[in-house]
């Protein structure tokens, strides 16, 4: 368009100007929307071949481990999952307040397996786009909600996704400080064994290897029968 400058910021924001500017808002804080003399569209961008493509929004980014994770770019990728009826994917926090990456979809049909799909859904991200980019969390619906114009409510479903998430973390400390009482002899195989029941009775965390902690093992704390590392594999 003839008359309309633009770039875009280093998250790939668009920033427009053109003669016919509006002024400002009287009832906001018009500094918000501006950079110099050019507006905020909050829309991100990219251009090619000549020509510029909206890509998303800027407010849904999830900044995760200090990168920018476009929803838009993840979304594209799960649709290429034929059962996939619809889906959406948002920023959650995790127990620490960690801003994780959590994908939301509905089925076409009902499947028998819905755990192999999304490990199929989860490898497929990484494979296109890169671990960066790859899911922490995936999340079956029946229905996606909507707001009144008819936009997928992201903020209702970060509500409803706080209210499931939301519970007491509980930790079994058995396989740690329980091995004082046997002298840190607890096998790979006790380990293994152990951390399935807890895991079948509902418990959350389950803490392994020396009671003194990571690499504690040592003729001074008590040597353990397995290495950390070979606890944490069982």
């Amino acid at each position: 368009l003839s008359d309309v400058e633009y770039y875009l910021t280093e998250a790939n924001e668009l920033l427009i100007k053109v003669p016919w500017m509006y002024l400002g808002y009287t009832n906001e804080k018009t500094d918000d929307y501006f950079e110099g003399d050019y507006y905020k569209s909050g829309d991100l961008a990219e251009i090619k071949n000549g020509c510029l493509y909206i890509t998303g929004r800027s407010k849904d980014l999830i900044i995760k481990g200090g990168m920018n994770i476009s929803p838009v770019l993840i979304e594209n990728v799960v649709y290429k999952e034929q059962r996939i009826l619809e889906n959406v994917v948002i920023g959650v926090k995790d127990y620490n307040g960690e801003e994780k990456v959590c994908c939301v979809y509905t089925l076409k049909d009902e499947i028998d397996d819905p755990a192999a799909l999304e490990t199929s859904i989860k490898k497929l991200v990484v494979s296109e786009l890169g671990r960066n980019y790859s899911l922490d969390y995936t999340w079956k619906i029946d229905v996606i909600p909507r707001n009144i114009n008819g936009k997928i409510d992201k903020n209702r479903l970060k509500q409803i996704w706080e209210t499931m998430t939301n519970k007491t973390k509980i930790m079994d400390v058995t396989l740690r400080d329980g091995s004082y009482a046997i002298n840190f002899q607890f096998s790979e195989y006790e380990t293994e064994k152990i951390c399935s029941l807890v895991h079948e009775s509902g418990i959350d965390y389950v803490e392994v290897g020396h009671g003194v902690g990571l690499d504690g093992s040592s003729t001074q704390n008590g040597i353990a029968l397995c290495s950390d590392e070979e606890y944490l594999e069982a």
